[in-house]
């Protein structure tokens, strides 16, 4: 599965209001639910994971990737992205503050391989990056994927 296939327009958001990273995240996860391929305890299972294991989840400066395990309530695997209105700390020096918060649900460990690696080579890109943390609308975000992968 390629990442648009899992990160569908229905599942990207500009601009979102956050009041603190468990916030974040649970933004990021509603619009997992809302679109059927997690149930809602699989919000409460990335914050647990992200209490449990420390910010690790802020993969790379202004990044953050929550996610749980597929027992926690996945029903499909999926890509939810969502850009915050004003910076959050997630609590990692390193690469806070956040201001791209991507949710992550899988439902295997290999279905899901090809989309994660298409999005580490976007995450990789510094240009790219900027372009997503910067778009005003959610179709501009789909059009950069879409245009780094060739996707006519």
């Amino acid at each position: 599965m390629r990442l648009l296939d899992l990160l569908t327009l229905e599942r990207i958001r500009v601009n979102v209001k956050a009041k603190d990273w468990k916030d974040a995240i649970r933004n990021v996860g509603e619009l997992m639910v809302k679109t059927q391929c997690v149930e809602e305890r699989y919000i409460d299972a990335m914050i647990k994971v992200a209490e449990s294991l420390g910010p690790y989840i802020v993969i790379v400066p202004g990044v953050a990737f929550p996610h749980a395990r597929p027992e926690d309530g996945v029903i499909s695997p999926c890509f939810a992205l969502i850009t915050l209105e004003e910076p959050i700390n997630f609590g990692n020096p390193q690469n806070d503050p956040v201001k791209l918060v991507i949710g992550f649900a899988a439902i295997d460990n290999e279905q899901h391989l090809e989309a994660l690696k298409e999005l580490s080579e976007i995450l990789s890109n510094d240009d790219l990056v900027k372009k997503i943390i910067q778009a005003k609308e959610e179709r501009e975000i789909f059009e950069i994927i879409k245009q780094f992968n060739g996707v006519n």
